[in-house]
């Protein structure tokens, strides 16, 4: 997941046994223009992660795994849209739901004259999803030992009603 927070980078400036990067991960963290301007090009627009800042900050690497779980929060659960029509009898007890597979490229980036941009972005959950679900896609779903279970979970919603009667024909679009 992208580093949204900065108290995350100040954070793990405390963890920094080099001067330099310690200095650095605060500037980052900073309010002032400059440290908005660095947030925003090195860190928001090209979509680093808490992984791609270690790798960038090598001597923050001796942070133990408690200290990177008080630093990060949970990942947030995501929502999908269900495709599938309780009137289609041939599916069964079966639901199908609907993703764009997050894969992308970030902008160009040159620090110090070195292009540290154009890095491909893949999403956490969609990724999942496109590998859970390639065997299908090819048509190997026969080689497959174990058809794959996925946990869901509804999200209630006081702004959507279906019609009251199912003879209304709908198109919904999400």
């Amino acid at each position: 997941c992208t580093l949204r927070n900065k108290k995350i980078l100040n954070g793990l400036s405390q963890f920094a046994t080099n001067e330099e990067e310690m200095t650095a991960l605060r500037l980052l963290a900073s309010k002032d223009n400059i440290g908005l301007k660095l947030f925003q090009e090195y860190i928001v627009d090209q979509r680093r992660s808490f992984a791609d800042i270690l790798r960038a900050f090598p001597s923050c690497r001796a942070i133990s795994i408690e200290g990177i779980l008080s630093l990060l929060p949970a990942i947030p659960p995501r929502y999908y849209s269900i495709s599938s029509s309780p009137l289609d009898a041939s599916k069964g007890k079966r639901l199908s739901i609907a993703f764009s597979v997050v894969d992308y490229l970030t902008p160009s980036l040159l620090v110090q004259g070195k292009e540290e941009g154009l890095r491909r972005i893949h999403g956490i959950a969609t990724s999942f999803l496109e590998a859970t679900c390639a065997p299908f896609l090819a048509k190997a779903s026969d080689r497959l030992q174990r058809v794959p279970s996925l946990r869901i979970f509804p999200k209630p919603t006081a702004d959507f009603r279906l019609p009251s009667s199912l003879s209304v024909p709908m198109v919904l679009v999400g």
